[in-house]
């Protein structure tokens, strides 16, 4: 796998407190922090489905434990030195949707930068 590009579109996720509890876990500590302190419940679903994209990248190329942590910009990484080198991602949410981009062996933000200039 060399790049996805995934989106989730957050109003047809009816979720019920249960798996609300279940998503939240899968996250880290200070993640959950930020998750809740958003006012509106359609921002925390957008941040909570980024990050559970991100989960599910880890999941298929075998870093499931890594932790997600924010530059001082609040851009997410990964706290693990051998995905950080090799893979670059980014998480957006803009209305109904989250979408993780990600690539290996490339610098993302060139690239969507480029993308987003060819629209």
């Amino acid at each position: 796998m060399t790049g996805v590009r995934w989106a989730f579109d957050i109003s047809t996720w009816k979720v019920t407190q249960k798996d609300w509890g279940r998503a939240m876990m899968c996250v880290g500590i200070a993640e959950r922090a930020r998750i809740r302190q958003f006012k509106y419940l359609s921002d925390a679903k957008a941040s909570l489905a980024g990050l559970l994209m991100v989960r599910r990248l880890m999941k298929r190329i075998g870093e499931e434990a890594a932790e997600v942590r924010r530059s001082p910009r609040g851009r997410p990484y990964l706290a693990n030195r051998k995905f950080a080198s090799q893979w670059d991602f980014n998480i957006s949410h803009h209305g109904r949707f989250a979408v993780l981009a990600a690539e290996r062996g490339k610098t993302l933000s060139k690239c969507y930068k480029n993308r987003q200039r060819s629209a």
